[in-house]
């Protein structure tokens, strides 16, 4: 439907990692993403606003200038105004836009109703992300990653790029376990730190335990690309930015090395005193995150055994 009215795909990988629907490029050379729902009328309104949500941070995060979402139903005139009022950046359209596309374009016309059906039908999510992870696409963005994260300079000047290239393979490994990641800046030691916040969802045994016991909704992900192995400082830099009552209690605190002792102490009284909960990745661990995805195993593992460990330590 898209491309018959002259929309040509954006050969962006962060898209396929986020699982977004199509990041497409229009005729007048605007970036679009696009989003197809499927859901039941009885749970419609709260799956919509959670797509919208989904696309308001894929558009912030891919750059985009606007976003599409196509809903596999109809919608009544006053649910479209209600999503879309003071987002001028989104286009909703139901089956009944899909329609008059498919009049207009009588030569995709088949191929529109076969996507309209499939939309239809329920998606089982284990089977949909295991042919996601099947993807012959993965084995070639995996190795773009690591690549990248290898030949990113140390220090100021490659700060911006070593920030990037967690935050997509963070994506690339625990999607749609984490959710899009929306990015705020703040200052420190004259450097514009942007911390990577994930929402986390709960398709994933991992991220659940994580929710429930740590009382959050949220991770708070932080690089330093820093020569020297993270210290005292660091953790407690992420610390202040977690805050319980906004259930953004966990971070992870991504560096080149593995932390100092002054790291792991500053982090057992974040816990023991706050209980806010900080987790360490170091490149040679965001490396094995990408490996594991690739070869079919759970990346989570290696989280679960790092907070196994912390917490077999703690004595009251």
């Amino acid at each position: 439907m898209f491309f018959a009215q002259g929309f040509e795909p954006v050969p962006d990988r962060r898209a396929a990692d986020l699982a977004i629907g199509m990041f497409l490029v229009n005729p007048e050379g605007k970036r679009v993403v696009v989003e197809l729902k499927s859901h039941p009328m009885e749970t419609g309104l709260g799956l919509m606003r959670k797509a919208v949500d989904k696309l308001e941070r894929a558009r912030s995060y891919l750059g985009a200038d606007f976003a599409v979402l196509l809903l596999n139903r109809a919608i009544p005139p006053l649910v479209r105004q209600q999503y879309s009022a003071g987002r001028e950046w989104l286009n909703i359209l139901d089956v009944r836009d899909v329609d008059v596309t498919i009049r207009n374009h009588p030569a995709v016309q088949e191929l529109a109703s076969a996507l309209v059906q499939a939309a239809l039908q329920s998606i089982d999510v284990a089977a949909s992300r295991r042919l996601r992870n099947a993807s012959p696409l993965r084995a070639e963005r995996a190795q773009e990653l690591l690549i990248r994260l290898a030949e990113v300079p140390t220090g100021r000047d490659g700060w911006r790029g070593f920030e990037d290239v967690v935050v997509e393979i963070l994506s690339f490994v625990f999607t749609p376990s984490l959710g899009i990641p929306t990015q705020q800046t703040r200052s420190d030691d004259g450097l514009d730190i942007r911390d990577a916040i994930f929402p986390i969802k709960r398709d994933h045994w991992f991220w659940n335990e994580l929710r429930v016991s740590c009382r959050t909704r949220f991770l708070v992900v932080e690089s330093k690309n820093r020569e020297e192995a993270p210290g005292q400082r660091e953790v407690e830099s992420l610390q202040q930015y977690l805050y319980t009552k906004a259930m953004r209690t966990v971070g992870l605190l991504v560096a080149r090395l593995p932390p100092t002792r002054t790291a792991l102490l500053a982090r057992r009284r974040a816990w023991v005193e706050s209980d806010k909960m900080i987790l360490f990745l170091s490149i040679d661990d965001l490396a094995e995150l990408v490996l594991a995805r690739e070869r079919g195993e759970d990346a989570e593992e290696l989280l679960d055994a790092q907070l196994d460990a912390f917490l077999a330590t703690l004595v009251a």
